[in-house]
C-alpha cells in the first residue's frame, strides 16, 4: 500500500465491521468484504487503514493491487499475493503466476494451489485486493473460485472497487452477487468529519459545511482543495486545483509527468528516462539532460530531480518500484491534458520500450495506428500479449488480445488469427464467441478444395460441447470439409470421420454414426498411425453406447486406453476409462471397483480435475444406491460443486438425475421437479429425462398427466425412444410408471421391448443405477396379471439388488416398486383403510368421490390378493404395501 495518503477521517463503522470479520476468522470463519464507492471516496485509504489495524491485531497481511496501467498483465494482483506468501518456496502448481511460462499445470490446479496457499494458515490472514474494477477476468474467476473455501478458513479478503462504470468487468458482478459476500458502499463524510479534515490539513482555512457541500463529502476532493487554498479562497473545482498545481511546476517536471502519465499510474524513473531520450521536439520541447545525461537522453538521476517537485507537492508518492500518482484522477488528468502530438509520440516510443511487459507494449501500440506499419506492429504485439496470457492460463485475456489483433489485421491475414481466437474463446468457456470466430474462418476458407475447411471444422469440434444434441452447423462443416479434402490427407479424413460420428450420435442418424466410426477405425488401421487410430477408437467407443454391443465397447475401450497411454494423451484416456466404468456398472460390483479404481489412479497421477470429477460422479452413483438418502444427497452436492468449479457442462444435469433417483418414491420427490424440467428444456433430445418426469408425475398423484406422457412415449413400440446410451434407462423408468398407474397396454409394450434384456442391470448414462431389468420386468408381469412369472422375476431382481448392496435404493423406492403395481392413489386409499377410516371419510380426505374410492379399493384387493377390508388392512400393517 502507499506510504503517504490523505489522513483517515471517519469510517468508524466500516473499521468495526472489518475488525469483527477478522475476529471471526480467528475461529476459522472467513469471508470476502467489498468496499465500493466513487473515485476519491476513500476506498484505498480504508484498505490501508484496515491493513494497519489487522497487523496490530496480530494478523498476517498481504496486498495485491490491480494495476491501473494500460495493458497490465493478467493475474497481477494474485501474483503479488502469491509472491508474498510463497516467498522462497518451489513454484510447483503456482508456476503460471510465479514464473509466467507454459507448464503442465491446468487452470483448476492453479486455482486450487492458490486456495491451499491462502487457507492453510496458522494465524488469521487479511488479503487486500485494491481496485478490483481494474481486474482482469481471470483474476476475478480465481477470486470466485476461492469464495467457497473461505467458509472454514482463517482468511478475510478485503476488496475495493469503483462504483458502476462501463469498464466494470462482468466477473465482478458475479462475485458481488454471491450471498456470502459482504458489500458496503462508502458515502461522503459528514460535516463534523469534514471539520476534522480541515483541522488536520488547513486549520481555519475553510468552512467545513461549505467544503463538504462543494465536494459532496468526497475526502480526496476536499483534501485537494484544502491543499491549494490561496488567499483564503478555495479553488472552484478539483480539476482547477490540480491544474493550478501542475502549472506551478517547472517545465522539466511537466515533461517527466507527461511521460509517467503515458506509462500508467505507476512507473520507474528509468522507464521515463528511456521514454524521453534521445529528445525529439514532438515529445519534449524541454530537455531533461543535465550533468548526469548525454546526447542519448536523460539519465535516471535527471528524471528523479525533475520529479522531485511533484513528490513535494504530493502529486506523486514513492513506491518500492519507483513512483505512483497520488490518485488515478491525477494520472488521468495529466494524460488527458498532454498535447495530442506529444502523447501519441510517447505511446509510440513506449510500444518499443524493452523494459515493459509485452502486454503493456501492445496497449501502447494500439494507441498509435497512423500507418499500415503501425497497425501491423499493434497486431504483432497483441498476438505476443495473447501468448503471454496463455502461459499464465488467462484465457479470457488471450481471447481479448487476439480480438484486438484482428482489429488491426487485413482480410488476407485473418484466417489463422480467427482460428486462434476461436480456440482461445473455447478455453475461456465463451462458446458463442468460439463459434463466431470459426464461422468467420469458414467463410474465409471458401468453398475451395484444400485443408482449410477441415482445419476450421475440426477446430470448432474441439471447442463446442453438444452433448445430448446435434450441432447441425458443425455437421454441415464436417461433411463439406470431407468433400473438399485432398485425397492425400488421409489422417485428416479419419479425424473428420471420427468427429462426424460423434456429432450425429444424438439424433436420427445414430445408426449411421456407428457405421462412420467403424469406417474411421478401419481407415486408421490401414494408415498405420497410432495417434490417428486413437481418435478413431475414441469415436467408436462413444457411438457404440446403447443396448447391446457391450463386449465390443469394452474391447474398443481397452485398446484405446493402451494407445492413449502410449502417447500421453490424458484426455483420451480419461474419456475411455469413464466409459469403461459405465460398462462395468452393467457387469458386476467387482468390475466397477476395478475400472473405477483405474480411473481414480489416473486422476491422482495426472492431477486432472475432469478425471477426478468423473471418479466422484461414479462414487456418488454408488452412494445413491447404497447409502442413506442424506449421505447420498451430500455426495451429490459435493460432486456438483466440483463440476461447477471446473466448468463441467453436464454437472447440473448429472446432479439433477442423481437427486431424482435418491428422492423418487419419498415424500420429497416433488422437490426435484423444477430442476428436472429445466434439464428437459436444456437437453430436449434426451428422452430419459422426459421418462423420469413421467414417473415423477405418476408418483406424486398426477395420474392423468403421467398417463398421457406414458402413452405418448410408448406409442408404436416406444419409437420415441432413440436406442442410444440412455435407451434402457428410459424404458425401465416407463416400466415403473406403467406399473404405478396399472396401465396394462403400456405394460405389454414395455414388457416386449424389455424382455430381451433379462439379466442386465441399468445405469442411467453415467450417473444413476436404476436396478435390475428382471425387477422391472417383474413389475410389468404383475401389472399384466402374470403373478407366477412376476414372482420369479422379482425374486431374480432381488438377488441382483442384494449382490449390489442396493438396500438403501430399494427402501427409498419401495412405495412404487412393491405391492404388484399398486398406484400411488391405491396406496393412499389402503393406508387410510388401515386407520379404520370409512369410504366417505377417505373420499373427503383425498378430494375424490366415494365411487372412485371403491374402485381404487377393489383394484388394491386384486393386486394384494386380499378378499376384504380386513385382509387388506393386515397387508398394510405388515408393511407389505
Amino acid at each position: 500500500m502507499d506510504t503517504e495518503r490523505p489522513p483517515m477521517v471517519g469510517r468508524a463503522a466500516e473499521r468495526a465491521r472489518i475488525a469483527a470479520v477478522l475476529r471471526a476468522a480467528r475461529d476459522g470463519r472467513g469471508t470476502l468484504l467489498l468496499a465500493t464507492g466513487e473515485p476519491g471516496i476513500g476506498k484505498s485509504t480504508l484498505a490501508a487503514t484496515a491493513a494497519a489495524d489487522a497487523r496490530r491485531a496480530g494478523c498476517e497481511v498481504v496486498c495485491g493491487r490491480c494495476r491501473e496501467t494500460p495493458g497490465a498483465p493478467a493475474f497481477h494482483p494474485w501474483t503479488e499475493v502469491v509472491r508474498a506468501l510463497a516467498a522462497g518456496a518451489p513454484a510447483g502448481d503456482l508456476a503460471p503466476l510465479l514464473v509466467g511460462h507454459p507448464s503442465a499445470v491446468d487452470r483448476f490446479q492453479l486455482f486450487e494451489a492458490v486456495t491451499e496457499l491462502l487457507v492453510r494458515r496458522t494465524r488469521p490472514l487479511l488479503v487486500v485486493l485494491d481496485d478490483l474494477h481494474r481486474a482482469d477476468e481471470a483474476s476475478l474467476l480465481l477470486l470466485d473460485h476461492l469464495l467457497p473455501a473461505l467458509d472454514d478458513a482463517p482468511v478475510v479478503l478485503f476488496g475495493t472497487c469503483r462504483d458502476g462504470g462501463a469498464t466494470r468487468p462482468p466477473g465482478l458482478t458475479t462475485v458481488t452477487g454471491r450471498s456470502s459476500v459482504g458489500v458496503f458502499r462508502l458515502a461522503g463524510l459528514s460535516t463534523a468529519e469534514a471539520g476534522e479534515l480541515v483541522e488536520q490539513l488547513a486549520p481555519g482555512a475553510a468552512d467545513p459545511e461549505r467544503l463538504r457541500a462543494r465536494c459532496a463529502g468526497n475526502p480526496y476532493f476536499m483534501t485537494e482543495l484544502l491543499r491549494d487554498v490561496g488567499a483564503g479562497e478555495l479553488p472552484v473545482t478539483v480539476a482547477a486545483a490540480l491544474a493550478a498545481r501542475v502549472d506551478r511546476l517547472p517545465p522539466q517536471t511537466r515533461v517527466a509527468l507527461d511521460a509517467g502519465a503515458v506509462l500508467g499510474r505507476e512507473f520507474a524513473a528509468g522507464e521515463v528516462a528511456r521514454l524521453l531520450g534521445p529528445a525529439r521536439p514532438a515529445v519534449d520541447e524541454v530537455t531533461l539532460t543535465g550533468a548526469h545525461g548525454d546526447a542519448s537522453g536523460p539519465a535516471d538521476a535527471d528524471v528523479e530531480r525533475a520529479l522531485a517537485p511533484a513528490v513535494a507537492d504530493r502529486l506523486l508518492t514513492g513506491t518500492g518500484r519507483g513512483y505512483r500518482f497520488a490518485h488515478v484522477l491525477v494520472r488521468d488528468a495529466l494524460h488527458a491534458g498532454c498535447p495530442s502530438a506529444r502523447r501519441t509520440a510517447l505511446h509510440d516510443r513506449a510500444a518499443g520500450l524493452a523494459g515493459l511487459q509485452v502486454s503493456e507494449r501492445a496497449e501502447h501500440a494500439g494507441q498509435v495506428l497512423r500507418s499500415g506499419a503501425e497497425r501491423e506492429r499493434a497486431a504483432r504485439l497483441a498476438v505476443a500479449a495473447a501468448a503471454e496470457a496463455t502461459a499464465r492460463l488467462a484465457f479470457e485475456e488471450e481471447h481479448a488480445w487476439l480480438r484486438r489483433a484482428l482489429e488491426h489485421t487485413g482480410p488476407e491475414d485473418r484466417f489463422e488469427l480467427l482460428l486462434a481466437a476461436g480456440a482461445a474463446a473455447g478455453r475461456a468457456g465463451r462458446g458463442q464467441a468460439a463459434r463466431d470466430a470459426h464461422e468467420q474462418a469458414w467463410r474465409l476458407a471458401g468453398d475451395r478444395p484444400g485443408m482449410r475447411p477441415a482445419t476450421v471444422a475440426l477446430g470448432l469440434g474441439e471447442v463446442v460441447d453438444n452433448a445430448g444434441a446435434v450441432d447441425a452447423g458443425l455437421v454441415r462443416m464436417l461433411e463439406r470439409a470431407l468433400d473438399l479434402l485432398p485425397p492425400s490427407a488421409r489422417a485428416t479424413r479419419v479425424a473428420l470421420l471420427a468427429r462426424l460420428a460423434v456429432e450425429i450420435y444424438w439424433g436420427p442418424r445414430l445408426p449411421e454414426a456407428r457405421t462412420v466410426a467403424r469406417d474411421a477405425v478401419a481407415a486408421a488401421r490401414r494408415l498405420g498411425d497410432s495417434r490417428t487410430l486413437t481418435g478413431a477408437l475414441a469415436a467408436r467407443q462413444y457411438v457404440l453406447r446403447g443396448p447391446g454391443d457391450r463386449a465390443e465397447r469394452i474391447r474398443t475401450g481397452r485398446e484405446l486406453v493402451g494407445h492413449a497411454a502410449e502417447h500421453g494423451d490424458v484426455p483420451a484416456e480419461v474419456a475411455a476409462r469413464r466409459l469403461l466404468v459405465a460398462d462395468a456398472f452393467g457387469t458386476s460390483p467387482e468390475a466397477v471397483e476395478t475400472e473405477l479404481g483405474a480411473l481414480e489412479a489416473l486422476a491422482e497421477q495426472t492431477r486432472r480435475p475432469l478425471a477426478r470429477w468423473y471418479a466422484m460422479v461414479f462414487r456418488t452413483a454408488l452412494a445413491c444406491l447404497r447409502e442413506p438418502a442424506g449421505d447420498a444427497l451430500a455426495a451429490i452436492a459435493a460432486t456438483e460443486r466440483l463440476g461447477e468449479r471446473i466448468g463441467a457442462r453436464p454437472a447440473a444435469m448429472y446432479a439433477t438425475v442423481q437427486r431424482v433417483a435418491v428422492l423418487r418414491g419419498t415424500d420429497r420427490a416433488e422437490e426435484t421437479e423444477p430442476a428436472l424440467r429445466a434439464m428437459i428444456a436444456a437437453y430436449p433430445r434426451l428422452a430419459t429425462l422426459r421418462c423420469g418426469l413421467t414417473l415423477l408425475l405418476a408418483g406424486t398423484g398426477r395420474e392423468r398427466d403421467a398417463t398421457a406422457s406414458l402413452e405418448s412415449l410408448t406409442a408404436d413400440g416406444c419409437a420415441a425412444l432413440p436406442r442410444d446410451a440412455l435407451w434402457l434407462s428410459a424404458v425401465v423408468q416407463l416400466a415403473e410408471t406403467a406399473a404405478a398407474l396399472g396401465n396394462r397396454d403400456a405394460a405389454a409394450t414395455l414388457y416386449a421391448v424389455l424382455q430381451p434384456h433379462r439379466g442386465e442391470v441399468v445405469l442411467q448414462g453415467l450417473v444413476a443405477w436404476l436396478g435390475a431389468v428382471d425387477h422391472h420386468l417383474g413389475l410389468l408381469a404383475a401389472t399384466l396379471g402374470r403373478s407366477g412369472e412376476a414372482d420369479d422375476l422379482l425374486a431374480a431382481g432381488a438377488r441382483t439388488h442384494r449382490e449390489w448392496s442396493a438396500s438403501a435404493l430399494l427402501v427409498r423406492r419401495a412405495p412404487i416398486a412393491s405391492a404388484a403395481g399398486l398406484t400411488r392413489r391405491e396406496r393412499e386409499v389402503l393406508d387410510l383403510v388401515a386407520t379404520g377410516a370409512p369410504n366417505k371419510q377417505i373420499a373427503r380426505r383425498l378430494g375424490i368421490s366415494v365411487h372412485t374410492v371403491e374402485r381404487h379399493l377393489a383394484n388394491g384387493y386384486v393386486k394384494l390378493g386380499a378378499r376384504n377390508r380386513a385382509e387388506a388392512t393386515a397387508h398394510v400393517l405388515r408393511g407389505r404395501c
